[in-house]
C-alpha cells in the first residue's frame, strides 16, 4: 500500500538558504521505500543549485540530523526544473528539505512531493472480504490480514434509515468532482471532500465541506467554535468563537497558566512574525510593541511631537509642549533621546518644564492627565 506526502504544503520562495522548520518535518518512519519529486522555477539563472532531503531521529535540534546518500540532482538551468529520486535506505524518522545553495539564480520557487510504501508491520498487507454493499442492512465490514494488528475494521450493528443519512463510512472517488473522495458522517451529506460530523446539532466538519479549507467544530447550537475560510464566506471574519447563550455571569473564553508563567499568555503576531499585541503574564497588555522597547524613527523637536514607540531620538531646538499619546488608552512612559538642545513647557499636556541635555534620556511618564518628565 503506498501513500502521498508533501515537505511543501504550498509553493516556498528562496532568495537564500534555508531550512525547513524543525516543527514541520514529516514523520516518514511508516514507510519503508520513498520516491520524492522537486518541481522548482528558477528566476535567472542556477548552475548546480543544492536542495537536498535531509533527515533525522528528533525534532527538538539539528543535532544528529544529516544529507543522507541518495538525494535530488542539483538544480541547474532556468526557468521550470524538475529532479526525482528513489529512496530504500539512509532514511531515518523525520524528512524535511534543505537549500544550501542556489546555484546563483536569483531565487527559486519549490515544492517537494511524494509517495511512500508502507512497512508490514502492524498494516494489514492483504484485505479481503471488501463488497459492494447497498440497502438499508446494518453489516459489519472486516478484513484478513498478514502481519499483526488491526488492518481495517468497520462496524455500524444499529444503523438505520436510508444510507445517504447515515454514513458510518463513504468513500467515493468515482466521481471527478470529489476531490478528497472520503466521507465519515453519523448524519447529513458526505459527498463533498472530507468530512467528520456527529449529528444534526452538533457537526466537525474538517476538510473542503462545505468549502474551501472549512473547519467547524461545534458543541452545540448555543455554544460554537468556528474556524472558517474567508475563501467560502462572505463575512468579515476568518475566524469565529461564539456563545449565544453567553450571560454577564459566564467567562466568555478563560486562559489558564502555570502558577510561575513569565512568558505571555497570549501573543498575537504578523505574517512577518513580528508581534503586534501581548497579554503578558503579569495581566499586563503589549500594543503595538511599545512596551517591547522598540526604537522609533527620529523626531523632530515641534510643539507638538507624536511618539510611536517606546523610545525615540529628538532633533531639533523647537520647544514641545504637547506629546500626543502612542495609541489610545496609553498610560506608561517612553524615552527620549536628547540630539538637539530642546526644552519642554507646561502649556499643553506636560507637567513640568524642563531643558534637554543631549544624549541624556529623558523618560516621561504619563498618568492618563499628564506626563511627567524624569529630569
Amino acid at each position: 500500500m503506498a501513500t502521498t506526502f508533501a515537505l511543501t504544503p504550498q509553493p516556498i520562495r528562496l532568495s537564500a538558504t534555508a531550512r525547513q522548520a524543525l516543527y514541520l518535518a514529516v514523520d516518514v518512519s511508516q514507510l519503508d521505500a520513498l520516491d520524492i519529486e522537486v518541481v522548482c522555477s528558477v528566476e535567472g539563472t542556477a548552475t548546480n543549485a543544492a536542495i537536498n532531503l535531509f533527515t533525522g531521529m528528533q525534532t527538538d535540534t539539528d543535532d544528529g540530523w544529516v544529507i543522507p546518500t541518495s538525494n535530488f540532482t542539483p538544480i541547474s538551468g532556468t526557468g521550470q526544473q524538475t529532479s526525482r529520486v528513489s529512496i530504500s535506505s539512509g532514511i531515518l524518522q523525520y524528512l524535511r528539505w534543505d537549500v544550501s545553495s542556489l546555484g546563483g539564480a536569483t531565487s527559486l520557487t519549490f515544492f517537494i512531493r511524494g509517495v511512500g510504501r508502507l512497512g508490514n508491520a502492524g498494516v494489514g498487507s492483504v484485505l479481503s472480504g471488501i463488497q459492494q454493499i447497498s440497502g438499508t442492512t446494518a453489516v459489519a465490514l472486516t478484513t484478513s490480514m498478514t502481519g499483526t494488528g488491526n488492518g481495517f475494521n468497520v462496524s455500524a450493528p444499529n444503523l438505520t434509515g436510508s444510507a445517504g443519512n447515515n454514513a458510518i463510512l463513504n468513500i467515493d472517488g468515482s466521481n471527478s468532482s470529489n476531490l478528497f473522495g472520503l466521507s465519515i458522517t453519523n448524519a447529513g451529506p458526505g459527498t463533498d471532500g472530507i468530512m467528520f460530523s456527529a449529528n444534526s446539532l452538533g457537526q466537525w466538519y474538517l476538510g473542503t465541506y462545505p468549502g474551501p479549507g472549512f473547519v467547524v467544530l461545534t458543541a452545540n447550537q448555543a455554544q460554537k467554535f468556528v474556524v472558517q475560510n474567508e475563501a467560502y464566506s462572505t463575512a468579515d471574519f476568518a475566524y469565529l468563537f461564539e456563545a449565544s447563550a453567553l450571560t454577564a455571569t459566564k467567562a466568555f473564553m478563560r486562559w489558564k497558566t502555570f502558577a510561575s508563567q513569565t512568558g505571555p499568555i497570549l501573543d498575537i503576531q504578523n505574517s512577518s512574525g513580528t508581534t503586534i499585541f501581548q497579554i503578558l503574564a503579569d495581566a499586563s497588555v503589549s500594543p503595538a510593541g511599545v512596551y517591547a522597547e522598540s526604537v522609533g524613527s527620529n523626531l523632530a523637536s515641534a510643539g507638538t511631537i507624536s511618539p510611536t514607540k517606546s523610545v525615540h531620538h529628538v532633533t531639533g531646538t523647537t520647544t514641545i509642549s504637547t506629546i500626543n499619546l502612542p495609541y489610545t488608552g496609553f498610560k506608561g512612559s517612553i524615552k527620549l533621546i536628547p540630539d538637539g538642545l530642546w526644552a519642554t513647557n507646561t502649556a499643553g499636556n506636560i507637567a513640568l518644564a524642563t531643558t534637554a541635555v543631549v544624549s541624556k534620556v529623558l523618560q516621561l511618564t504619563y498618568d492618563g492627565t499628564k506626563w511627567y518628565p524624569s529630569y
